[in-house]
């Protein structure tokens, strides 16, 4: 029979000779510091991608175990408030009171984390950041939109509750622990996820640096490595089939076309035309200015793409407020440099623009 205590017993109002509080405490720090370690040793060495074939597989298997001990911690979380005592209550209305906050903090719990869960889906609520499963974009919808840690909120909140519908004074310290394990547990993972994304945004850049590279270099084998055939071609829709077999006989590939003159059109080529020479002389400049303004676009929307890919990477480590200060001060800094070439040019003093922006 579970024994019931006063506030007169306050010494007694946790039997530490119970083994259960124990494996209770243990139960509960190991389930946080448990799948951090094994997610690291998965990123770094991908034991469990290469043990299962498939970094899939590899995080299913280990969403399995996490869901299985934290069943299991919640079991040992109840064994350890059963084997303890009780609070008494006796005034009717304090006990109406503890129920409602009781079932307050039950049906929140359940609500944060069953939606949080929603939103994450089963590889992005268990450790598939760890796998390089990661996000496309940052989740802001309920209920990330109003915490930042809203699972680990919720399974706190379902401690609580537990603890005051059963009045148990170790429930509440258990609760506690909770609460603080979950606490550390995001001062490790909040940093190393924001690691895995800048490493995963690293590698992005680089992978698409080299596809621009590469992009380039097929460009200018487009017209730098023309076949006979293709020159050939490329001149008749151009209005000069008339000199196809010139260019034939000749063996003019795409490199000896963007090496051609006037004498050469005319001596070697036989193009007696003056006008035609400067048509196709313009014709192959033109080739020319196409892939020169073609690589400059290339180049330019690289460092557009770098620019956005870095504000993606910034919306998923810093939050808004973070973000909105950080725009704020590049806007004040811009504008101090701004007034100081302006009063520069001016020979004005720019002491008193200096003071407001210092004191700002």
């Amino acid at each position: 029979m579970t024994r019931q205590v006063s506030l007169s017993d306050f010494p007694y109002w946790i039997d530490f000779q119970q083994i259960s509080f124990f494996v209770s405490v243990f139960t509960i720090l190991f389930a946080v510091v448990g799948w951090n370690i094994l997610g690291r040793l998965e990123y770094h060495f991908r034991i469990f991608t290469r043990l299962f074939g498939s970094k899939f597989r590899g995080c299913y298997v280990i969403a399995l175990y996490i869901f299985c001990f934290s069943f299991y911690r919640n079991l040992a979380f109840n064994w350890a408030i059963n084997d303890q005592p009780k609070f008494e209550i006796t005034n009717i209305y304090l006990d109406y009171f503890l129920y409602f906050i009781s079932l307050s903090l039950n049906i929140g719990g359940i609500v944060f984390v069953f939606t949080s869960s929603w939103a994450l889906g089963i590889l992005g609520t268990y450790n598939g950041d760890y796998f390089r499963i990661l996000m496309e974009e940052r989740i802001t919808q309920f209920p990330f939109s109003i915490l930042s840690n809203p699972m680990y909120v919720g399974s706190t909140m379902l401690f609580f509750g537990r603890a005051i519908w059963q009045t148990s004074p170790a429930g509440i310290l258990l609760s506690i622990w909770v609460s603080l394990i979950y606490r550390l547990g995001t001062l490790f993972e909040e940093p190393f996820t924001a690691y895995i994304y800048s490493q995963a945004e690293t590698k992005r850049k680089k992978k698409q640096e080299q596809s621009e590279i590469s992009e380039n270099t097929e460009l200018q084998k487009d017209f730098q490595e023309w076949t006979i055939e293709e020159v050939v071609n490329w001149l008749e829709n151009k209005g000069f089939g008339q000199y196809k077999e010139t260019f034939l006989s000749n063996h003019v590939n795409g490199s000896v076309a963007f090496r051609l003159d006037l004498n050469m059109l005319k001596i070697d080529l036989g193009i007696n035309s003056l006008g035609h020479r400067f048509q196709i002389l313009d014709l192959i400049q033109k080739e020319q200015d196409l892939l020169k303004q073609e690589l400059e676009r290339l180049k330019g929307n690289k460092w557009i793409s770098e620019r956005k890919a870095i504000e993606e990477m910034a919306m998923k480590i810093l939050d808004e407020k973070v973000l909105s200060n950080i725009r704020r001060k590049l806007e004040l800094a811009e504008m101090k440099i701004l007034g100081k070439r302006r009063n520069t040019r001016t020979g004005k003093n720019t002491n008193k623009t200096f003071w407001v922006f210092k004191k700002d």
